[in-house]
């Protein structure tokens, strides 16, 4: 019989008494603070619009968002952000790298028959992850979207979500941002594991703890929402989209912070009454979702059902990659409350993120069957009322609880997001992933990264830019140091980004000039970018003629070329994340255009000229 795992509305998490330093912030850390777009997107409030909250939380902060300041994040022309918040009415600021496991080939469906998922057209948001500034054990995530922006905060004393002060209401312009452990009413929970057959493994898990490195499989999800989460936000699809694609940049964030790739493969939403609608519980959900899972396949790896129903928390089949479509099913419920209107990101989060765990290899951490002889991690769950196993081991409870404990349910304990799963069930779901034959790498990660440059000789330089010629492949994670003495300066190669990369105005600070190609997985490279001077008319050049100035610019682009005519030129301008967010046809070029791009949010961006004899590439900043 498939062992399953309960998780109560309020059951998850425990372990670790230190704090780590995760994946995410070795990332961040490789950044110089001066590679990073300061944007101020919130405006503080003294008070809310919203008395009724002032019941339901002990401390919050609430604030505006700068339409104008929005939009310029949602043009994707930015992969390094630094967004001042006030925590506890305290200014702090998030440093935010682009989350790349949200990719651009994610199906998007609704089910308005039984059998049938039909595909639509959604825009996305812009996913981004990171630390909050000068807290190394930090762990961020925020999308931003058309008109809201959704996220978490994981700190040592709590987990504060981030979202409209009023989740449902459409009008509400208002942000607020809270811990958990500000509830004058903690979420309410409930169990039935004791409705369930007691199964012990036969061997005791983890024994040895591997090194910590990034799993080379991926496992990607075919996420479904019920009816509930249609209609709880307008019957609109792009809303609940925006609900489910949030919460998976937070989970998504917890499992690469332990080192774990995920990825979405399709999102499917109920528009009609889904098979759900008479469960009870997440028993009889999971057994109705599996059976359809069963009969109509899904894509991905694992399927997991998002329900705004009370349901009673979370549920799923425990150990099942690369097993039946019928078992490879969770089930996270309940994942709106009756107690409060706010936004509960963070906690849904934990409780996706703890079930698909289950799903993935990991027991409970009060379980017996851990430590290499069958014992315990914590014991939160049994000190809570849930034990789990007759082994004789009651170890002291944690400073705080990680993502597979129940700590949240012992008081003074609670859980540390940022702490993720811990040594051993991280270590456990690394290698369950990695030993996995079906899984395949993340569909973002590009195979390798060309460079064109003449690495041989020194590059030709002056002082307004340096280019390069020549072509070369070079491996995912290598290095390359291209000399330009005497000036120095870094340059951003972003993965999926083709064609001539020039950096003007470089610094005078030391002897080389650095372009590094790093796995596509993450940003691309730890960049620095030059020092740039006062440069109205400055112009770009590389060796292939075409001149491109003023760069920077304010706003007007001139384009010149010495031959005089071009039957056709093709002019487009992408964003850092590759879209194509501009695009003209010049039917009769003469050797000189004008383009007014003053309506475009400041930002650097991609220029790709397209004749009929040669395509080529040049960044522009736009910039006041």
């Amino acid at each position: 019989m498939k062992n399953i795992f309960l998780l109560s509305l309020w059951s998850l998490l425990a372990l670790q008494l230190q704090a780590r330093e995760g994946y995410i912030y070795q990332q961040i850390s490789q950044y110089p603070i001066e590679s990073f777009e300061t944007l101020d997107l919130f405006t503080p409030k003294t008070e809310t619009a919203y008395p009724v909250i002032k019941h339901l939380l002990k401390r919050y902060d609430v604030m505006g968002l700068k339409p104008d300041v929005l939009h310029q994040i949602q043009s994707g022309s930015m992969n390094l952000l630094r967004v001042p918040i006030r925590i506890n009415g305290q200014q702090k600021h998030l440093l935010l790298m682009r989350n790349r496991q949200i990719g651009q080939d994610i199906q998007y469906t609704y089910q308005a028959h039984a059998r049938e998922r039909i595909p639509f057209e959604y825009s996305g948001g812009q996913f981004f992850h990171g630390i909050l500034e000068g807290e190394n054990h930090s762990l961020v995530s925020v999308s931003f979207f058309e008109e809201e922006v959704t996220g978490m905060i994981c700190l040592p004393d709590g987990n504060y979500t981030l979202g409209r002060t009023i989740l449902l209401d459409e009008q509400c312009k208002e942000m607020i941002l809270y811990s958990d452990m500000a509830l004058h009413e903690p979420y309410p929970s409930s169990c039935g594991a004791e409705l369930l057959p007691e199964r012990i493994r036969p061997e005791s898990m983890m024994s040895s703890i591997p090194v910590e490195t990034i799993t080379v499989n991926c496992v990607k999800f075919y996420l479904e929402c019920d009816q509930k989460v249609y209609t709880d936000f307008g019957s609109n699809l792009t809303n609940a989209t925006n609900y489910a694609t949030g919460l998976f940049n937070n989970v998504s964030t917890l499992y690469l912070n332990d080192s774990v790739s995920t990825a979405i493969a399709q999102i499917n939403i109920w528009t009609i009454a889904d098979p759900y609608i008479n469960d009870n519980t997440t028993l009889d959900a999971l057994n109705t979702f599996s059976a359809e899972m069963d009969a109509n396949g899904f894509n991905g790896d694992l399927a997991h059902l998002l329900s705004r129903r009370s349901l009673g928390g979370g549920i799923a089949w425990l150990d099942v990659l690369c097993d039946i479509d019928y078992y490879r099913c969770g089930v996270s419920a309940s994942l709106s409350t009756t107690i409060t209107p706010l936004p509960t990101y963070s906690w849904n989060s934990e409780v996706i993120t703890h079930e698909m765990g289950h799903n993935i290899a990991s027991r409970h951490t009060h379980a017996c069957a851990w430590n290499g002889n069958n014992t315990r991690i914590d014991n939160c769950g049994g000190n809570a009322g849930y034990s789990e196993g007759n082994c004789n081991s009651n170890p002291p409870n944690p400073v705080k609880g990680t993502i597979m404990s129940y700590c949240h349910l012992v008081g003074g304990v609670g859980i540390d997001l940022a702490l993720g799963f811990g040594p051993q069930p991280g270590a456990l779901i690394r290698s369950k992933v990695n030993a996995a034959g079906c899984l395949t790498s993340c569909p973002t990660c590009p195979g390798n990264v060309s460079i064109t440059g003449n690495f041989s000789t020194a590059l030709t330089e002056s002082s307004s830019a340096i280019t390069s010629t020549g072509q070369t492949t070079i491996v995912s994670t290598a290095t390359v140091k291209l000399d330009a003495d005497p000036n120095s300066g870094y340059i951003l190669l972003s993965a999926a980004i083709t064609g001539s990369f020039v950096l003007s105005a470089p610094s005078t600070n030391s002897a080389y000039f650095i372009a590094q190609a790093y796995d596509g997985c993450n940003l691309g490279a730890p960049a620095r970018p030059a020092t740039e001077s006062v440069q109205e008319e400055l112009i770009s050049q590389t060796r292939h003629d075409w001149k491109v100035y003023p760069n920077p610019s304010q706003g007007m682009v001139y384009i010149d070329h010495p031959i005089e005519q071009v039957d056709e030129l093709k002019i487009q301008l992408l964003s850092m994340d590759g879209k194509v967010i501009y695009q003209e046809m010049v039917s009769n070029y003469t050797g000189h255009h004008a383009l007014q791009l003053n309506k475009l949010p400041l930002g650097v961006y991609l220029l790709r000229l397209q004749s009929a004899h040669e395509t080529i590439h040049i960044p522009i900043r736009l910039q006041n």
